[in-house]
């Protein structure tokens, strides 16, 4: 069993069981930011990025955040499904847009797992999401960006709206350790 993991872990170029360093720890300070760029990643060299990012979002409106790979805000590059639950509901969904999750007037943690797989940029996200005892959610992502990519360089977080994240809103970006 240990051969076919071994083995796999070679064939899509990550470890089967990585550890992690934090290379960044970003907390929103002022009002009005829409847009968040990291640069200087290079997931070529670093072969995984698992990124926590706690939304805060000021106001009672519903609406979406976007993931963006290497300056490339093009909608119809990306392309997102998701399954979610809620209760007793579960649904599926496709869409073509960088949609990194749904978000509103409750706090959210997203976890994000990027690699490289066959110069596919590719990320998995899960979300919840508590407004009361009635409305508990799960939400889980697979995020893929169409072109080809020899590597990621940038990430960025943007939202609709001009004062999307909140004061107190914070993304920690881990690479893998080998």
């Amino acid at each position: 069993m240990g051969e076919i993991d071994k083995k796999m872990g070679r064939w899509i170029d990550i470890p089967i069981i990585p550890t992690f360093e934090k290379i960044v720890e970003y907390t929103i300070t002022n009002t009005g930011i829409n847009s968040i760029t990291f640069t200087n990643l290079d997931l070529k060299t670093d072969k995984v990025y698992l990124v926590f990012f706690l939304l805060k979002r000021p106001g009672v409106l519903t609406d979406k955040v976007w993931m963006f790979y290497n300056n490339d805000t093009t909608q119809t590059n990306y392309y997102s499904q998701c399954i979610a639950a809620s209760g007793t509901s579960v649904g599926a969904e496709r869409r073509n847009e960088a949609l990194l999750c749904w978000y509103g007037p409750w706090p959210v943690l997203v976890i994000i797992y990027i690699t490289l797989m066959f110069n596919k940029i590719q990320s998995l996200i899960q979300y919840t999401r508590n407004v009361g005892s009635d409305d508990n959610a799960i939400y889980m992502y697979s995020h893929i960006y169409v072109p080809n990519a020899e590597n990621l360089t940038s990430l960025t977080f943007q939202c609709p709206t001009a004062t999307y994240f909140d004061v107190g809103s914070r993304i920690i970006i881990y690479r893998s350790k080998m």
